[in-house]
């Protein structure tokens, strides 16, 4: 597969931000773009011919083999799978948490291939807390009554609390003196002293540019 006359563009695909790994049938390692460096902190340059099974942690190595060929082996091939979490060893031996999309390529002469896309999730909100924090907040949001004044607190605790935040603020605008107001403060009962410090002193903000 070549710039000129293959089915995808190194080039293209070196500059993508998410992580691109390609396999052949027997899970050799045919192309990895910077973005798996970056992310996995494996060289690029090494990976070439090496098994794919090497950047997963050994406990799970079966299960991952079992997967692979089973996607190799469909008939017929599906043109590609929807994305799944899974876990990933970096070169340094540590893990971490992905979400994996997979496309089949099936040429009409040679062997069929995987092209991978991995995102990092890390970094994310976590699906399930997600749904917790929805849920909560229906849930209040049914039965709550009273004034806005009275509803914003409890709002402000349920997802301070579900985000395990230190420090959770609600401001409002006031258009006669063009100031953002700190009306409502939450703070873990084991917050820091500067935290809460920060809160009672900083609750107007000039900014005349803002407007609601």
């Amino acid at each position: 597969m070549t710039e000129t006359g293959g089915s995808f563009s190194p080039r293209i695909i070196d500059s993508l931000l998410n992580a691109v790994i390609i396999v052949d049938a027997q899970g050799r390692i045919l192309y990895a773009n910077h973005a798996t460096e970056h992310l996995l902190g494996w060289q690029v340059r090494l990976l070439f011919g090496e098994p794919f099974i090497d950047m997963v942690p050994e406990r799970v190595r079966p299960a991952y083999l079992g997967a692979f060929s089973r996607l190799m082996e469909s008939n017929p091939p599906r043109a590609s799978y929807a994305p799944s979490r899974v876990v990933m060893q970096r070169a340094d031996g540590s893990e971490v948490p992905v979400e994996i999309g997979a496309f089949m390529v099936v040429p009409e002469v040679g062997p069929r291939l995987l092209v991978t896309v991995l995102w990092d999730v890390s970094d994310r909100i976590d699906i399930d807390r997600y749904q917790r924090i929805s849920d909560e907040l229906v849930a209040f949001l049914a039965g709550a009554s009273g004034t806005t004044a009275a509803i914003v607190p409890q709002l402000l605790s349920i997802v301070a609390r579900s985000m395990d935040f230190e420090l959770a603020t609600a401001w409002r605008w006031d258009e006669r003196s063009e100031l953002l107001h700190c009306d409502h403060v939450w703070s873990k009962p084991d917050s820091c002293q500067a935290m809460r410090h920060w809160s009672r002193n900083n609750c107007a903000i000039k900014s005349p540019k803002l407007r609601r």
